[in-house]
């Protein structure tokens, strides 16, 4: 998360979708005065994810789950590729597994702490706001793999994203939560390649 001062200096607007949360969330992040609390009307993270790009006004967008953490200097890093590269549609990094919940048992191996992979995911990213409006926005008929589904579509269309060899996001890992639900995930996945094939062979 960026600091008050962080976000200042980088004239950074700070969106914090909200679903009824019980631990004063809101009334603490309402005491800044440069974060904006949206109370989410939907349900779902692709919901969450399409109400704040419905809000956001900036030319850059950028996601935080509230398990992650982006690493520091990451944000900083990555926009001054966007900057440089403005043919490129979105620039990621790379995913180190954290524990937040002191142990990882029953969570699968790519799902262990401390391991890294490429940051295929909403968190890494940063994204031209307007690409959403050429590939569309999260489809919330997916429960969990509504994150790969749209980054496969954006690359399909618009190619592939700029990746940095360096650690951008701190990705939480704990029990319950939508990661650990391997039969939903691997049926949506399914679904995820059946389309990505269909829009192939519709090309042809």
């Amino acid at each position: 998360m960026l600091s008050e001062t962080e976000s200042t200096a980088l004239n950074a607007e700070i969106l914090v979708i909200d679903k009824q949360s019980t631990d004063e969330t809101s009334e603490i992040l309402g005491s800044y005065h440069n974060i904006k609390v949206i109370q989410q009307t939907g349900n779902g993270l692709a919901n969450a994810r399409n109400e704040a790009i419905l809000y956001a006004t900036a030319a850059v967008v950028g996601f935080c789950d509230a398990d992650d953490m982006w690493a520091p200097g990451s944000l900083d890093s990555r926009m001054q590729i966007m900057h440089s590269s403005p043919q490129a549609w979105g620039v990621t990094g790379r995913v180190r597994f954290i524990d937040r919940t002191n142990s990882t048992s029953g969570l699968s191996p790519r799902r262990q702490a401390e391991i890294e992979h490429p940051g295929l995911t909403p968190g890494a990213i940063l994204v031209r706001r307007n690409v959403f409006e050429v590939a569309g926005c999260f489809d919330e008929s997916l429960h969990i793999g509504s994150d790969s589904d749209w980054i496969v579509r954006t690359s399909q269309k618009l190619g592939p994203l700029i990746h940095v060899d360096s650690v951008v996001l701190h990705k939480g890992i704990r029990f319950g939560s939508l990661s650990t639900n391997t039969e939903t995930y691997r049926q949506e996945m399914q679904l995820i390649a059946r389309r990505f094939i269909s829009r192939v062979r519709n090309k042809e």
